[in-house]
C-alpha cells in the first residue's frame, strides 16, 4: 500500500448508517412483520452503493489496482444490507451496479501517472472500468447467494402469506456503453454534469435500457401494477 492508508470503514459506515435510517423510518409506519409485508410488497427499493465510496480512495491517492482489495469487504455489507432489508419486510429489491467509472473525467483526473495508452477506443480509463467490472461481478455473486440463502427462502413461508422476494441487479456497466455507443458524436454534452455524475438526459437514457428487457435487469422484473419507488 502506498504512504495514505484508507481503511475499509470507509466503505462501510455509510451503508450502515443508511441501514439504521432505514430502519427508524418504519417504526411508526408499521409495527408487525406482516404489516410492513403489506406496506412494503409494492415498493422497490434501491439500495444504491454508489461510486462515491470509491472516489475517497481514490482522492486520497490510490491507483485502481489498489483500490480492488476493497471490493471483497464491500461485498459482505452488501449481502448484510439485502438480508437486513429482507427481514424487514422488502419484497422488492434492486442493487444497481458500478457505471464505468473510466468514462467519467472527473474520476480520471483523480488519477496520477496517465498514460495515453491507459484509455480504449472510447476513451475511457481501462483501470478504472476494471475496477467497476470487478466490483459488479462481486455485486452479481452475493446477489446469488442471497437468493441461495435459507433466510431468503424462508422469508417466502414465513409470516403468513408472502407471494415472491426479488432481488435484482441492474446492469448500468452495460446500459452506458450502449448508450454510449448510440450517442458517440458527443458523449460529453450528453453523459456528464460535473465529471463525476450523469446528467438527467444520461440517467433517462440508462432507465430505459433497464426497462427495455434486453437482459439489463437479471432475473427479468416483476412488480406490483402500483409500485412506490424509495431512492
Amino acid at each position: 500500500m502506498r504512504g495514505v492508508q484508507v481503511s475499509s470503514d470507509a466503505f462501510t459506515d455509510s451503508l450502515t448508517s443508511q441501514l439504521i435510517s432505514f430502519t427508524n423510518y418504519l417504526i411508526p409506519i408499521c409495527f408487525t412483520y406482516p404489516e410492513c409485508l403489506k406496506k412494503l410488497e409494492r415498493a422497490l427499493f434501491v439500495a444504491d452503493l454508489g461510486s462515491n465510496d470509491y472516489k475517497y480512495a481514490f482522492m486520497n491517492g490510490k491507483t485502481p489496482e489498489e483500490v480492488q482489495i476493497f471490493i471483497p469487504s464491500v461485498q459482505k455489507i452488501i449481502g448484510t444490507l439485502e438480508s437486513e432489508l429482507i427481514k424487514a419486510g422488502v419484497s422488492n429489491i434492486l442493487v444497481p451496479g458500478m457505471l464505468p467509472l473510466g468514462c467519467f473525467p472527473g474520476y480520471v483526473s483523480l488519477l496520477h501517472n496517465v498514460d495515453p495508452t491507459d484509455f480504449d477506443a472510447h476513451n475511457c480509463h481501462i483501470g478504472l472500468n476494471n475496477v467497476a467490472i470487478n466490483y459488479n461481478n462481486h455485486v452479481k455473486e452475493s446477489l446469488s447467494e442471497t437468493r441461495d440463502n435459507r433466510f431468503y427462502s424462508q422469508a417466502l413461508s414465513e409470516e403468513g402469506d408472502r407471494p415472491y422476494c426479488q432481488t435484482l441487479y441492474g446492469d448500468h456497466y452495460n446500459a452506458f456503453m450502449e448508450v454510449l455507443r448510440d450517442n458517440s458524436n458527443n458523449p460529453k454534452a450528453l453523459f456528464h454534469q460535473d465529471g463525476f455524475h450523469l446528467s438527467e438526459k444520461a440517467n433517462k437514457y440508462i432507465v430505459g435500457k433497464l426497462l427495455s428487457g434486453n437482459n439489463f435487469l437479471q432475473p427479468e422484473i416483476h412488480l406490483p401494477d402500483i409500485t412506490h419507488c424509495v431512492m
